[in-house]
């Protein structure tokens, strides 16, 4: 009887491993060595409510999308390109068609932003809210639509598995990249487009 029922046991703790498995929807952080140490982010991005973020971005989906949308036109797109048209960097992630190496869902990808991960370098000069809103077109535009299997699914249990915050960082200030250039000691440094 006892063989029996120790039998019983292992079958129940597999069993409990498989279903935990298949319902693990949570970040797990990645094992990389990013651009930019930990140390050297600003300090709000220790306290970033990046659920909270996530949540509004799913209540504005339209507002969300269309700053993302103008993010990625005015900055990613001169490397990355798109599905129509090469970057200038062949060697940049193509969202459309490339694996994920850092990780496929929001949080990761906010950390290759932020911190940067390979030839990407982190991207100082957006808010928390504006990487969110970049990844969010990134993902509505590229890979849901081309990319399906790298599409991860944003779920309570996900969200409840995010480092915990109280800030939404820094507001977004309107930027206009002739104004804000450092024109340096050559007048060619003064041309925009």
């Amino acid at each position: 009887m006892a063989m029996k029922n120790k039998k019983h046991l292992i079958i129940l703790s597999y069993l409990i491993i498989i279903v935990a498995a298949c319902n693990n929807n949570s970040y797990t952080p990645p094992n990389v060595a990013f651009t930019m140490d930990e140390s050297m982010l600003p300090a709000y991005e220790k306290d970033i409510d990046h659920k909270g973020i996530l949540n509004t971005i799913q209540r504005n989906q339209e507002e969300a999308f269309m700053d993302g949308k103008k993010i990625y036109n005015s900055n990613c797109i001169n490397c990355h390109g798109t599905p129509k048209q090469e970057g200038s960097l062949p060697t940049a992630f193509k969202y459309w068609k490339d694996s994920f190496k850092v990780g496929k869902d929001p949080y990761a990808i906010y950390q290759t932003l932020t911190r940067g991960y390979g030839g990407m370098p982190p991207q100082t000069a957006l808010t928390p809210t504006e990487k969110y809103n970049v990844i969010h077109y990134i993902r509505e535009e590229f890979i849901l639509k081309q990319n399906k299997a790298a599409y991860f699914n944003i779920d309570s249990n996900y969200l409840a598995s995010l480092p915990v915050g109280k800030s939404k960082g820094p507001s977004s200030i309107k930027k206009e990249g002739w104004l804000e250039m450092d024109y340096g000691n050559f007048l060619i440094n003064t041309y925009d487009h």
